[in-house]
């Protein structure tokens, strides 16, 4: 870019996002690995644990959202 120098140029890369997903989706080496269901960890002590997203309050909101709307 005009006006802004660098010590090594900058390569850029592309993937299509959605063959990247159809990749995953597909590949057996992930299959045991990818959960779609969110879920609520917990230790001995009755605390909530956090994890990943799909321990999340985010993941576990957007499920109760997505099974009200699908009942009315």
């Amino acid at each position: 870019m005009p006006g802004y120098s660098t010590k090594d140029p900058l390569v850029l890369y592309y993937r299509d996002p959605i063959a990247s997903i159809e990749f995953l989706l597909k590949n057996p080496l992930f299959s045991e690995h990818i959960q779609f269901t969110p879920r609520q960890d917990f230790d001995s002590s009755g605390h909530r644990m956090y994890g990943d997203w799909i321990t999340s309050n985010g993941a576990w909101e957007l499920q109760v959202r997505d099974l009200v709307s699908l009942r009315y």
